[in-house]
């Protein structure tokens, strides 16, 4: 299977984004997606590669929609491209 290392690292960075805009901490933020903070923390390095049900559970918790998470990490990873 492919791999896309660069994809995990504009999910992280999208998430990252958002939770600084909201002003929340990586361990309020794992609180209110039912996250352990490790793995979070992980995801936001770019380390972990989440499935779409973390995914959804996170941009609940950022109060966004799955939809927008993705508009914004497509967006950072044409970004890094350019």
């Amino acid at each position: 299977m492919k791999t896309y290392p660069e994809l995990s690292l504009s999910v992280g960075k999208a998430l990252d984004e958002l939770r600084r805009e909201r002003k929340l901490t990586k361990t309020a933020l794992s609180i209110r997606a039912d996250l352990e903070e490790r793995y979070v923390r992980a995801i936001i390095k770019g380390e972990k590669n989440p499935t779409v049900y973390v995914l959804q559970s996170l941009s609940e918790a950022l109060g966004i929609t799955l939809g927008e998470l993705f508009r914004l990490v497509d967006r950072l990873s044409q970004e890094e491209k350019d």
